[in-house]
Order: structure tokens, then sequence, then C-alpha cells
């Protein structure tokens, strides 16, 4: 019973006698444990060692230091006492770019006491990157003013398109109109250029579908007149049909044909036609000016050859 009061004595006192100190500290701290997504804040490395302590190897931070992006490696700094102790600072500009909870990567320094060397783990530095949504802020806070896009009424865009419409239409109507009466080929002959300066002139004038009719019949006669040399304007259409038989090929004979006699259904027989067919009976009759100038071009062309 002695015996084992003197042994537990002992161990009480073996417990309660204090380690030999490590001859070097080294912590890691901040002024900012809890920074912001992207946000750079400074972390501190200290070392102090103790006399007759030196310094071997000091950490490395690459630029990306575990989970940290090292911004900046800031300068060692070394301070010496009279003591001779030292104190080793070195300041890291770090970024973290997610929320959660982070900690420093495993950091050794090594370093040499009493003739031996050994290696110091520095206890890692705690962090927390909060995210920026408060889960616990319930407040209600106005959207986002929305972008202000000028509202157009529908019926404008109609009438707009609309428009648009029109004047396409006008304007590849006057293109086809000076396609129809002008002089396409550079050997087209005076005559024919003057005749179809006429019909352009007849559909420039305020004239009614039965006054647009008898204005190119008239044309037409004119036309053949000089042509031919016939006395177009004293003949009925079936004597000047006649006369030129010989002249015209078939197709043009046809299509005269039915130039004339549309307009002696209107003269004589009294047809109303509208200002759409005064306007079709116009072109069939430019279209026959140009036709005939082809064919008179053609059989000089044979003539000459």
């Amino acid at each position: 019973m002695m015996k084992l009061a003197v042994f537990g004595l002992a161990a009480l006192l073996a417990a309660g006698r204090p380690q030999d100190a490590l001859p070097i500290a080294a912590t890691f701290s901040t002024d900012h444990p809890r920074p912001l997504v992207g946000e750079p804040f400074t972390i501190l490395l200290k070392a102090e060692l103790s006399p007759g302590t030196s310094l071997v190897s000091w950490p490395d931070f690459p630029a990306q230091w575990g989970l940290l992006e090292v911004r900046q490696v800031g300068e060692l700094t070394i301070t010496e006492f009279g003591d001779q102790a030292r104190e080793y600072r070195q300041p890291l500009t770090v970024v973290l770019w997610e929320p959660g909870d982070y900690s420093t990567p495993d950091t050794m320094i090594t370093y040499q006491s009493g003739g031996l060397s050994d290696t110091l783990l520095v206890d890692p530095l705690l962090l927390r990157v909060a995210s920026t949504l408060d889960q616990d802020d319930l407040t209600l806070r106005p959207l986002k003013p929305a972008i202000d896009l000028t509202y157009v009424p529908p019926a404008l865009v109609i009438a707009g398109s609309g428009v648009l419409m029109i004047l396409m239409w006008w304007w590849m109507q006057r293109m086809r109109r000076a396609r129809l009466f002008g002089a396409e080929s550079a050997n087209i002959r005076a005559l024919d250029r003057a005749m179809l300066a006429n019909l352009k002139r007849i559909d420039r004038q305020a004239k009614t579908p039965p006054e647009v009719y008898a204005a190119v019949a008239e044309c037409l006669r004119d036309y053949v007149t000089q042509q031919f040399q016939v006395a177009a304007r004293e003949l009925t259409t079936a004597e000047l049909l006649g006369r030129l038989q010989a002249q015209l090929s078939q197709p043009s004979m046809n299509r005269l044909y039915q130039l004339m006699v549309q307009a002696d259904l209107v003269k004589f027989a009294q047809q109303e036609p509208d200002r759409g067919d005064a306007q079709r009976y116009l072109e069939m009759a430019a279209h026959w000016i140009q036709s005939s100038a082809r064919d008179h071009t053609h059989q000089n062309g044979h003539s000459e050859g």
C-alpha cells in the first residue's frame, strides 16, 4: 500500500513538471479574418527565435498557395534584440474567390539550436469568406428598374410597312417604265426613240383611259407611216394590216393587230377600259416599237452581210 502511494505521487510530480520550451515560435495572423470574395487581405507570418537559435530555411510562397491566390509577397524583415534573439516578419497579400472556411497550407520553418536542426510546423490560420448574400436578411428591397424600351403601337408599324411597300411598288414601276420607254440599244434609230418618247409623254399626261387608247393608236399609226411609208392615218385597221403583211414578221403583225383592234373597240364599240387596262395597253405599244426596232436592226445586219 505504501509503495502504491509513492508511485502515484511520483507520477503526479512528473505530470506537473513543465516541458522544455521550444527555441522558436511562429504564427500566422491577419487583421481581416473574414474577407469578402475577391477582396485582397494581408496575412503576416512571424517567427521569434531565442538566443543561440539560427534560421536554416524560410518557407516559399507560390502564386497559388493552396486555395489562396498570392497577389504579393512582402519583404522579409529581421529584427535583432540585445540578448541575440531575432524576430522574422513577412507579409503576404492574398485573395480567396469562393465563400467558405479556409486555412493556410502546411508551412515548415527549419531552424538549428544546440547544434541540432529541426523543423517547426506553423499552426494554420483559420479564415472564413462570407457569402455576399445574407441568409438572415429578410428585408424586402425594390426590384431593379426595368429597361426603358420605346413602345411602338402596332397600328403605326402596320401603317409604316404599308407606306414602305407603296414606295417600293412606285419605285419598281418607275424603273420598269424607264426601261420600257428608254432606248435600250445603242443602234436604235431616232424614229424609235422619238416614238418611245411620245409614249412616255402620254403616260405622264392626265388622260382618261379612252384618251390613252386613242393617243397610243395615233402614235402607232405615225410610227408605221414613217417606218414603212404607208398613209396609215387614212386607212382602216384591216387595210393597214393588209399593206404591212410583206413588211412585218408574223409575230410582229399579230401584236400590231391586237393593238389596233383594241383601240377600235374602245373608239367604236364604246368599251370602257379602266386605268389598269390603259397602262397595260401603253406598255404593249412600247414593247411592239422596241421589238420592231430590233427586227429592223437585225434585217439591216443581214442585208449588209
